[in-house]
């Protein structure tokens, strides 16, 4: 692996992580809820998961590009970007619906659709249209 990658993932790591505390702490979780955190744990890693690991094709870069709007992105560029949104993406706006996992980020105006077992990213919309 290229150290550049390995950096540049240690700082996904690190976001995610500071995210999730600055969330935990900021809405009023009871340190005793344990469910809760632990649903936040497990969202957390596989959020990490997920922007570590996920996968496609040639021709998925190509519709999340035109899905996106960002077609004059590299295929490089483009992973980097849904690395970031989904870093960025809340604990409270990943849901799981049956085998897929959706990251809503309405900073990015952005809704992704991750794949749980082979974390391939199946779709990437845009919330509103401009």
């Amino acid at each position: 692996m290229i150290v550049t990658g390995e950096i540049e993932l240690f700082s996904i790591e690190r976001l995610a992580i500071n995210h999730t505390f600055e969330n935990a702490c900021g809405s009023g979780l009871d340190p005793l809820g344990l469910s809760t955190m632990r649903k936040h744990i497990m969202k957390n890693e596989f959020r990490l998961q997920a922007a570590k690991n996920f996968k496609n094709t040639e021709l998925g870069f190509l519709r999340i590009k035109c899905n996106l709007e960002i077609s004059r992105y590299s295929n490089s560029k483009t992973e980097n970007y849904l690395r970031e949104i989904m870093v960025s993406t809340p604990l409270e706006n990943i849901e799981r619906r049956g085998k897929n996992q959706y990251f809503f980020n309405t900073n990015y105006n952005v809704v992704l659709t991750v794949n749980t077992s082979s974390l391939t990213v199946i779709t990437a919309k845009l919330i509103n249209k401009k």
